[in-house]
């Protein structure tokens, strides 16, 4: 569970770097200044693009995170029943 955890982490980090990214691409006037503004658009398409594949990761590694805490849950259930007896 702790490897997801990580995971996680690492994938929000990216995902928070992406949307600064996205940010200061929207606010720096070279695109302007060069007339580049279909660049922008491109640059901000595949930023965009980049982080729905990282949000995708992370949507599955909760997913995979929720499977493990089911399980580790029943196991603690199951190691419980005995005492109760």
């Amino acid at each position: 569970m702790k490897k997801i955890f990580v995971q996680l982490k690492q994938l929000n980090t990216r995902i928070a770097e992406c949307e600064q990214e996205m940010q200061a691409i929207d606010k720096l006037p070279f695109y302007t200044v060069f007339s580049t503004e279909a660049q922008r658009r491109k640059d901000l398409d595949s930023l965009a693009a980049f982080k729905a594949v990282l949000l995708q990761q992370k949507l599955q590694l909760l997913k995979q995170l929720s499977r493990v805490a089911r399980r580790e849950a029943k196991s603690i259930v199951d190691n419980l029943s005995p005492l109760e007896n």
